[in-house]
């Protein structure tokens, strides 16, 4: 068996999001995906099972580089506020550089084709975030809610924000931002 091209992969991957991006899920087919990124329809069956097992591990493979920006941003003893702050703007900062990017984890997050077992894989990649989470309810710094609610009130806002900016109905300024970023610190911070 030939060994794989880490360029085509990368090729298909980026292929597979911008066509998804512009045309949706349905609308981006394997055959115009591997047009995109130069390779034949059957390059693809030799990386992938189908359609679904490449958009779960491009999921993947998107969610791995997003946690490890956070990892590497992260110190072991790091504070909870300045923590998640840290995260939060980085979100921002990661959208801005990879707007495409971004949005394909945004479709794909609220799509049916995602498998359980991609989401809980994803989730271990986003375990800095968690284990701040976990130390502001064990220190009274955070509410005590679920991860998942902590998300929806603190990256949520966030993300709602960037889609708004990305379709041009508002610009995120400095002040902005920093005003958003005290928003949702406000919502998760406990009274």
């Amino acid at each position: 068996m030939r060994p794989r091209d880490e360029q085509k992969q990368s090729r298909i991957y980026e292929s597979a999001i911008n066509l998804i991006n512009e045309l949706g899920f349905d609308g981006a087919s394997v055959a115009k995906i591997a047009q995109q990124a130069e390779v034949s329809p059957a390059t693809i069956y030799c990386y992938f099972e189908n359609k679904q097992d490449m958009l779960n591990k491009l999921f993947l493979s998107l969610c791995e580089e997003l946690g490890g920006r956070f990892l590497t941003l992260l110190s072991n003893d790091e504070q909870v506020q300045e923590g998640l702050r840290k995260v939060w703007y980085d979100l921002y900062h990661h959208a801005q550089e990879s707007p495409a990017h971004f949005r394909f984890l945004e479709q794909f997050c609220n799509c049916p084709m995602i498998h359980q077992v991609s989401q809980d894989q994803a989730q271990n990649y986003f375990a800095p975030v968690n284990r701040l989470y976990e130390q502001g309810r064990t220190n009274a710094i955070i509410k005590p809610m679920a991860n998942e609610v902590l998300d929806a009130h603190f990256f949520f806002p966030l993300i709602q924000l960037l889609k708004l900016q990305f379709n041009q109905r508002i610009l995120l300024t400095p002040e902005r931002l920093k005003q958003s970023y005290r928003a949702s610190w406000d919502a998760i911070k406990a009274t």
